[in-house]
Parts: structure tokens; sequence; C-alpha cells
């Protein structure tokens, strides 16, 4: 489970008692395919359930913070399985995230550090139907990419 370092703004908080403001649903923004800087919200991790392909696994679900050309923020995320077949994923994780990951060595992971770091990741929508019978879109992460020193690819401001 993600530890959380800050608490919630108290102007956020509503009264159970008082009443509820009428604030618009944020719509849900689906990126185009392509590459994106990213800055992670969070992870969290999880165990497979009983009928998945992977039962028995654990998994860790990233959540990024992505931003297009037109300075619109979108939520996109990948769930990483915790196999040996996966490792390359997690080690381009933070590869990505400007962490040191030495190749041809095991790397230790310090998640706690993951939230608030940024890179580049490929993106693309991922449809599904929902139980409800309707169409869902959302932001997957296809792959995190290493870091680049070109100054023309500087990372926007989050």
């Amino acid at each position: 489970m993600q530890r959380r370092e800050e608490m919630i703004n108290a102007s956020d908080i509503l009264d159970i008692d008082g009443a509820i403001p009428d604030i618009p649903k944020e719509e849900y923004i689906i990126l185009q395919p392509g590459v994106y800087h990213y800055r992670v919200a969070s992870f969290t991790r999880g165990d497979y359930k009983q009928g998945h392909k992977n039962y028995g696994a654990k998994f860790v679900e990233i959540v990024v913070t992505c931003i297009d050309d037109e300075g619109n923020e979108a939520t996109a995320k990948t769930k990483i399985p915790m196999l040996k077949s996966s490792a390359w994923k997690f080690r381009d994780l933070f590869l990505s995230a400007g962490f040191a990951v030495e190749q041809g060595k095991p790397f230790h992971p310090d998640w706690n550090l993951l939230p608030g770091s940024s890179g580049r990741c490929s993106v693309e929508p991922y449809t599904f139907t929902g139980n409800d019978g309707q169409q869902i879109s959302m932001n997957t992460i296809k792959k995190f990419l290493p870091p680049v020193d070109d100054a023309s690819s500087a990372e926007p401001g989050f």
C-alpha cells in the first residue's frame, strides 16, 4: 500500500451534514497515441484475483499525469505483474524516472521515491465494454522511455 506523505487540503473536505456544492465532473481527456512527458501521481500494490491469468501473483499499478501539446493534463496508467517476465518493465520504469539502473545487475527499487518522479512514456487509448454495456476509453502506458539529454525535449511544467 502506498504511504501518503501529505494530508488532504482542509478546504477540499465536505461536511457530511452540510450542503454539497455544484461542482461539475472533470472530463477525462483521451490522449492521441504518442510520446508524452509524465509525472508519477501514485502507485498501488495489489494481488490478482482468482480467475485472472496471473492469479497468485502480485502487481503494481502506476498512475501518471501527462501533458498534451495544448497543455491539458491527462491521466494514464499501467498494471505490471510482479513476474520475472516483467522485470524489464520495472527496469524501464525506474530508468525512465531518472533512477540509476545498472545493466546486468539486479536492482532494488525504492518505491517510496517513485511518486513525483518524471520522465517520458508512450501512451495509447484502450477501449473496452463496461459491465453496463457502455464503451469506456482510458489512457494506457505502452512503454516507459529512457531519458534524453536533448534540450528541445525539456519537461513541461506540471
